[in-house]
């Protein structure tokens, strides 16, 4: 299983790499395009927020801001901490605000002290959170991200409150031709060489319930971040772990926690009757849905949907505990 991307990687990524440098701009155009170095891609992608932190041998892109109470969250595949800005100006006057970019995504790249299993990236979560010493924070998680989350929330301690956005969790047949084609085996590895642009503006259009709502330059940061070097490589071996997932749906009334469903009613990618069956399945939670808005509401409704997360925060409250003195002795008169 190792040999063989090995392989690729000498008969195809070598002479990709010395073309690429030749007559680069010709082959991006043609879909063909080798990683790009971290360092090309910083000066877009980061600015006075951005931090990196040592996670178990690699160094991981993260921001961290406001001050309050601490909201951690995770994005989806495909995406980076980037798919929070809209959320993040709303909610760090009120909150302190953490987004990451999870392991073979964004600017923080291929990780190999965890698999790309589902565990695997929840014990990332988990190895993140005690580098930062997150605890008593609520876990907000988009597709991927919220089948993280609400993980997360099962084996680990440190989250209060669940928001899951459509979020992966259970069972289901690819629903769209895009999804389709990335079950198709042998097309991950592909994948990782053959990223038009194309490709991944069709993507963006399906995630989106209304395309006129793609803000400018969209598509093009979801495109370069994903020629972030060794990105597509991770995202191949995703995919490819994707096919025998351990969806663990059963133990979803385990969650104690108070948990917020938010689901666009449009989403191509993940069904919307999943909405209210997570809602159903976790004791504590209630659901809301958003009419013609797509896979991911923070992006294209962001107004509407950080409305009903603060209230959603601001209708739960942890348990105070108020030390009273003791009663002075009576004087009997």
């Amino acid at each position: 299983m190792v040999l063989f991307p090995t392989i690729v990687d000498t008969v195809v990524g070598a002479p990709l790499r010395v073309a690429d440098a030749v007559v680069g701009e010709s082959l991006r155009v043609a879909g063909l395009s080798a990683d790009r170095e971290p360092h090309h891609l910083e000066p877009d992608y980061t600015d006075e927020h951005s931090n990196y932190v040592d996670v178990a041998g690699t160094s991981v892109h993260y921001r961290d801001e406001g001050e309050g109470p601490t909201l951690l969250l995770l994005h989806g595949t495909f995406s980076s901490l980037h798919t929070w800005d809209d959320w993040t100006d709303e909610l760090k006057d009120e909150y302190r605000v953490v987004r990451v970019d999870l392991p073979g995504h964004g600017l923080t790249g291929p990780h190999s002290g965890f698999s790309y299993h589902m565990d695997g990236f929840t014990a990332f979560v988990e190895a993140f959170c005690a580098e930062l010493g997150l605890d008593d924070f609520t876990i907000v998680g988009n597709s991927r991200g919220g089948g993280i989350a609400w993980r997360y929330a099962l084996d680990y301690d440190r989250a209060e409150r669940l928001v899951l956005i459509d979020a992966m969790g259970f069972p289901m047949t690819p629903p769209t031709p895009l999804m389709r084609l990335l079950a198709i085996p042998g097309f991950p590895t592909a994948f990782r060489w053959l990223t038009p642009e194309w490709f991944i503006a069709n993507a963006v259009r399906e995630v989106y319930g209304d395309a006129e709502r793609i803000a400018p330059g969209t598509v093009e940061r979801y495109h370069d971040l994903m020629l972030h070097q060794g990105n597509r490589a991770a995202l191949a071996d995703i995919l490819q772990r994707d096919l025998d997932p351990d969806h663990r749906y059963d133990e979803l009334s385990d969650i104690d926690q108070p948990t917020l469903v938010m689901w666009g009613e449009l989403d191509a990618w993940l069904p919307p009757k999943w909405a209210t069956r997570f809602r159903d399945s976790i004791p504590d939670a209630e659901c809301i849905t958003y009419e013609g808005v797509g896979h991911a509401p923070m992006e294209e409704v962001p107004e509407r949907s950080v409305a009903d997360l603060k209230r959603f925060l601001d209708d739960w409250r942890p348990p105070v505990a108020i030390e009273l003195d003791e009663p002075a002795d009576r004087v009997e008169s």
